[in-house]
C-alpha cells in the first residue's frame, strides 16, 4: 500500500504525528500560533481576526524561511508588502473559503477559489510556492495544506499529475484534491463530523491542550515520510 493510501488510516496518521512530536524542536513561534488559535479550534470561540492572523503568519514564515531571506535580503524588505498585497487581492475569496474544511464533500465547488488564491500568493517573489501554501495554512488552518519542494514532487509523481508544471496552481489544486479525499476518509473512519475528535489523539493536546487540524496532521506525516525519510 502506498504512503498516500496509508494516510487514510487514522492510526497511521497518529503514529506519524507522535514521531514528529518527539523529534521536533517546538519553536516559540509555533507555540504563539497554537495559543492564538487554541480557543477557536477547541470550541469555536474567539476566532482571531485577519490582522492577527496575518501578523502570526508573517512571523512564522520569517522563522521558517530564514535561510532564504538571509541569502536574498532584498526579498525580506518586500515580504511584508507582498503579504499585504496578496491578502487584499484575495480577501473576499478567503472569507468565502473560511467556511470550507479539508475533507468536505463540497470541495470541488470551491476548487477555482482555492486555485486562484494559491496562484495570487505564489506569484509574489518573496512568497513563492512553498511560502504561499504555508501562509494560507496559517490563515485558514483547517483547509489549506502546506507543502515543500520534496512533498510537491512526490505527490506530482505518485499521483501521476499531468498537464501542468510541478508546483503551479493546477498542481497545488490536485494536491489539495488528493488531501481532501484523504481527510474525508479519515473523518469517515473516525465516525466524526470534524477534526477535533481526531486531534484529541495528537500528543499536542495531551501536552498543552492544543488542537491540530487535519491539514496540520497530514503535513507532519508528509514532512516526516517524504522530506525527512522517516518510517513508522
Amino acid at each position: 500500500m502506498s504512503f498516500v493510501q496509508r494516510l487514510k488510516d487514522p492510526a497511521f496518521v497518529i503514529r506519524g504525528c507522535h514521531l514528529v512530536w518527539k523529534t521536533s524542536s517546538h519553536e516559540i513561534t509555533s507555540a504563539a500560533f497554537d495559543h492564538i488559535w487554541r480557543d477557536f479550534l477547541r470550541d469555536g470561540h474567539n476566532k482571531p481576526d485577519w490582522h492577527t492572523r496575518l501578523g502570526i503568519a508573517y512571523l512564522m514564515t520569517l522563522e521558517w524561511n530564514k535561510p532564504f531571506f538571509i541569502n536574498n535580503p532584498d526579498q525580506l524588505w518586500k515580504f511584508r508588502n507582498d503579504i499585504e498585497d496578496a491578502f487584499e487581492q484575495t480577501r473576499r475569496k478567503l472569507e468565502t473559503l473560511e467556511g470550507l474544511y479539508l475533507g468536505s464533500a463540497s470541495f470541488d465547488l470551491y476548487a477555482d477559489l482555492v486555485k486562484g488564491v494559491y496562484e495570487t500568493w505564489s506569484l509574489k517573489p518573496s512568497i513563492r510556492m512553498t511560502g504561499a501554501s504555508k501562509l494560507l495554512h496559517f490563515l485558514i488552518p483547517w483547509l489549506f495544506m502546506p507543502w515543500d519542494d520534496a512533498i510537491r514532487r512526490y505527490y506530482h509523481e505518485e499521483c501521476k499529475h499531468t498537464g501542468h508544471q510541478i508546483g503551479d496552481a493546477d498542481c497545488y489544486l490536485e494536491f489539495m484534491r488528493t488531501c481532501n479525499d484523504i481527510a474525508a476518509a479519515l473523518l469517515e473512519k473516525c465516525r466524526c463530523k470534524n477534526y477535533r475528535q481526531l486531534a484529541y489523539l495528537h500528543p499536542a493536546y495531551a501536552a498543552r491542550g492544543d488542537i491540530r487540524t487535519i491539514p496540520k496532521m497530514l503535513d507532519e506525516c508528509n514532512y516526516a515520510w517524504i522530506t525527512k525519510g522517516s518510517r513508522w
